[in-house]
Formats: structure tokens, C-alpha cells, sequence
């Protein structure tokens, strides 16, 4: 029995079917404000639970992530290395940087080029044409045999494999270890602004066209409007088409303050996947960038 002096309370009905819930009818209208406190309860009870079982999942989700995680593995095979070239100095300090990649590593390499600048082309074979006569002249005075050497019937049957096997591959077609390509430019000096969007679309369309096709696993570029086409169908491609593609952005040593417009764009898009600057005041202003050094 309970005292007159004790109001009795009962628990919450809910009813799970229409997702509501009442007080029981002895507590009635007496005090308005405990079936209040009581309602906080129960909300607060299950707003927890909710809370307790969302923390789980997220922990669970991590484990399993951690657990089942590759590790990066080193590259063993060589990188189709596609290079975007400006003009004048950009297309200088970029031949400069492609002088110093390791030729086996970034193979084969894809140039392109404005359709208007003739001269970054020309430099480009040029710079292909010196790296082929290096490595003939290299290759050459490897096998170049020891003078004054007498070769044994075995040393003898190996000369003539050698000499079989470099036949088969001279006959054999050999894939070219650079190409040259063209695109149209996205705003010419001195273009207006507004005829420039139009441009700028048709570059877009040929940039998209070239990077489906050639399919470059690393992107070389240093700050020429040209290489904007370029970068958003890289950029397109790997998301869409889960084409793993780097974007590496070289910012010019006449940067010393700020980022060109090109490097604005691809910093704030995240397009470019690493972007380096060769005056350290940048990073400053642009934290997610990466100091290089001089690099020219």
C-alpha cells in the first residue's frame, strides 16, 4: 500500500509500433512538471544509447581500416611521366628539372606543348635527341670488349649469344621513350576575359581527350595556363574513373612572395598532389606547400 502522503509515479509507456509514448493515468495533471523531468530522462537515456552505439561503430570502423591497410610498396616498373611546357622561362627551368629525372624511372615521357609556341617543342626533341645519344654511348662502352684478351670456346660461344640476341632486339620494333603533343592555348596575351572562357573550354576538351588516351601515371608542371586543361581532366579521371594519376607543381624561383595564378588554383582545388615552392616565405602563406630549395 502506498502512504496518501507519496504520489505514486510510474514509468514511461511507449509504444513502439507508433514511436510515441504517454505517463499512466494515475499521475494525471497533478504535477505537469515531473512528467517533464521524467520525459528529459527517457530522452536522455536514449539519446546516450544512440551516442554509446555510434562510438562503437566508428571504433569498429577504424579497427577493421587499421587491420586491413596495405602498406605502400616501392615501385619496381617505370612511370608513364606526362610534362606540360610554357613558354620561356617556364619552359626553361621545367627542361631543366627533366634533365635531372632518372630517364628509366619517369618512361616514357609525353611533352605537350601550346599549339602557338613552336619553340618549346624544338627544345624538348632536342633535349629527347641528347638523352638517346648519351645512352647509346653508355651502352656502347658496356659492352665493348677488354683489348688484348684471349677469349676460351666458352667466352667465345657467349660473344656469339650476345651478338644474336642484340640482332633479335634491333629487329625487334622498340617502344619510343618520349612523345610530343599539342593542345590548344586556354588565353592568349593580352585575350580578353570574356572570349577566353570559350577558349579555355576548348582546351579543356582537348586536354581531356589527350590524358584518356595517353593515361600518365605523373604530371610534371611548373605554372603555364596550359597545363590547367591538363590538371582538371587528371583530376576528373582519378575521380571518376579511379585512374591513380600525381599532379606535381613546381613553382617558379620568381615567386617569392605568392603563388602564380596556375599555383592559386591547383593549392586551392587540391588538385596538385604536391607543390613545391623554392622560397620558404611561401610556406607562410601557403602551409600545404613543400620547401624544395633552389631547384634550377
Amino acid at each position: 500500500t502506498v502512504p496518501s502522503s507519496i504520489t505514486p509515479i510510474k514509468m514511461v509507456k511507449v509504444n513502439l509500433e507508433t514511436l510515441s509514448w504517454s505517463f499512466d493515468d494515475e499521475l494525471g495533471d497533478e504535477d505537469p512538471d515531473l512528467k517533464a523531468k521524467e520525459l528529459k530522462k527517457f530522452m536522455l537515456k536514449v539519446g546516450l544509447a544512440f551516442a554509446v552505439v555510434f562510438v562503437l561503430e566508428l571504433i569498429l570502423i577504424y579497427a577493421l581500416v587499421m587491420v586491413f591497410k596495405k602498406e605502400p610498396k616501392t615501385r619496381t616498373t617505370p612511370a608513364k611521366t606526362m610534362i606540360v611546357l610554357g613558354s620561356g622561362g617556364h619552359t626553361a627551368e621545367m627542361l631543366k628539372l627533366v634533365e635531372s629525372l632518372d630517364k628509366k624511372q619517369y618512361s616514357p615521357r609525353v611533352y605537350v606543348v601550346a599549339e602557338t609556341d613552336n619553340m618549346s617543342g624544338r627544345k624538348a626533341v632536342t633535349l629527347e635527341k641528347a638523352v638517346q645519344a648519351a645512352q647509346q654511348l653508355t651502352s656502347t662502352q658496356e659492352n665493348k670488349p677488354a683489348s688484348g684478351s684471349q677469349q676460351t670456346s666458352d667466352n667465345k660461344q657467349d660473344s656469339n649469344n650476345q651478338a644474336a640476341a642484340g640482332q633479335s632486339a634491333e629487329a625487334a620494333p622498340t617502344a619510343k621513350p618520349w612523345e610530343l603533343y599539342s593542345i590548344p592555348r586556354s588565353r592568349e596575351v593580352g585575350q580578353s576575359y570574356i572570349t577566353s572562357v570559350f577558349t579555355t573550354l576548348y582546351a579543356l576538351l582537348y586536354g581531356f581527350v589527350l590524358v584518356y588516351q595517353m593515361e600518365p601515371e605523373v604530371v610534371l608542371v611548373n605554372g603555364p595556363g596550359t597545363c590547367i586543361p591538363v590538371c582538371v581532366a587528371v583530376a576528373f579521371f582519378r575521380t571518376f574513373l579511379f585512374r591513380p594519376c600525381k599532379v606535381i607543381y613546381v613553382e617558379s624561383i620568381a615567386r617569392t612572395k605568392k603563388l602564380s595564378l596556375t599555383g592559386k588554383i591547383l593549392y586551392k582545388t587540391r588538385i596538385a598532389d604536391l607543390l613545391l615552392v623554392q622560397w620558404e616565405d611561401l610556406l607562410k602563406s601557403y602551409p600545404a606547400a613543400k620547401y624544395a630549395g633552389r631547384l634550377y
